[in-house]
């Protein structure tokens, strides 16, 4: 149940479709001396009036979703999902809007009801937010011996095949999701759509058409997005430097952009003169203040290779320092000497506005 009034708690839902139901007497009496000691005294009492229907509003939707839990599915939310999956809950809701597309398309199949709440395109990903409800509760997972209250992520509808434009997308990514109760789900993605434009609108075609097997009946949306708000915000700064390891490999490094929400970090890896490529070289991120960015994504040991940062919050980060350590692949190698920090390499500079 607690899960229930948090999901609600950094929801917005969409109330124009719902028809007013006026509170009794008796519900208004209770909600005023739960209300009473924690608000302000008003001066007018057209105030008060429009504190407590807002209040009703929410009591009603809370109601909704504990009597008929399928109806927390249907239900239009567009809270800040993204935003939580991306670890900025506290970040002004507004920010996040500028750059999110609200979807809110509802379609049902045998097996449940899946809603697409809103999806964010960002450098080269697209972030997606649904909420299911099951027809039957999903099953625990067996594989996590620590954590067996857990679902099996199996039965949940996690990456859907995507068509861009009309074409369909290889893509790849990450999922992660809030469980409210047996049956309803709200499921955070994270698909990786190399080099799409950003500052146009797309076409976008989802069929999320595995649950633990192929279905026949996906559940299929179509919608345009765009992500021109984060194209406008973007910046790139050129850095071109480059260093060897002591086995001859290279690495010459490129270029970062910077969006409201991440950094990338493009650099160049050669093998040695023998052909060989016995270590992989990734970047530690600091920023101005000394702070480590989290990398959320990478693809290494390629002629072009990149590193993707999640930032702290929505400012924007003026200078960063850069610090490269090399991974030893080959088996057998002694754990001390796997990884080994170039602190003698390390690049700082200056990111563009």
């Amino acid at each position: 149940m607690s899960e229930l009034f948090k999901l609600f708690n950094r929801a917005k839902i969409q109330t124009e479709q719902y028809d007013e139901t006026p509170l009794s007497d008796l519900e208004l009496a209770r909600i005023k001396k739960r209300l009473h000691p924690k608000l302000k005294t008003q001066t007018s009492k057209k105030k008060k009036i429009t504190v407590l229907s807002g209040v009703g509003v929410a009591l009603l939707a809370v109601t909704i979703a504990i009597n008929s839990p399928n109806a927390l599915a249907k239900l239009p939310i567009i809270g800040n999902f993204i935003e939580q999956y991306m670890n900025h809950p506290g970040v002004n809701d507004d920010m996040y809007t500028t750059y999110k597309n609200i979807i809110g398309q509802t379609k049902e199949n045998k097996y449940g009801t899946l809603t697409l709440n809103e999806v964010m395109l960002d450098q080269g990903i697209l972030f997606i937010t649904t909420t299911y409800h099951s027809n039957k509760p999903v099953p625990n997972s067996e594989y996590l011996q620590g954590n067996k209250h857990l679902p099996d992520t199996d039965y949940l509808p996690l990456f859907p095949e995507i068509k861009l434009d009309g074409k369909e997308v290889e893509s790849g990514g990450g999922a992660g999701n809030d469980k409210i109760d047996d049956q309803t789900f709200v499921i955070y993605s994270q698909i990786s759509i190399p080099n799409i434009e950003l500052s146009k609108p797309h076409e976008i075609q989802f069929s999320f058409n595995t649950l633990n097997d192929k279905i026949s009946d996906p559940w299929e949306f179509n919608f345009t997005a765009t992500g021109k708000a984060i194209a406008a915000k973007t910046t790139e700064t050129m850095i071109n430097q480059s260093f060897s390891l002591p086995n001859g490999q290279k690495v010459v490094v490129e270029k970062i952009t910077q969006s409201p929400v991440s950094l990338i970090l493009y650099y160049h890896m050669f093998p040695a003169p023998d052909k060989t490529m016995d270590y992989d070289v990734q970047f530690r991120l600091y920023d101005q203040n000394n702070n480590q960015l989290g990398q959320s994504s990478s693809q290494t040991m390629l002629e072009n290779s990149t590193l993707r940062f999640q930032k702290k919050n929505m400012e924007p980060i003026t200078n960063i320092t850069l610090v490269p350590h090399s991974i030893n692949v080959k088996s057998g190698v002694p754990k001390k000497d796997v990884v080994k920090v170039f602190h003698e390499y390390t690049i700082t500079t200056q990111l563009n506005k």
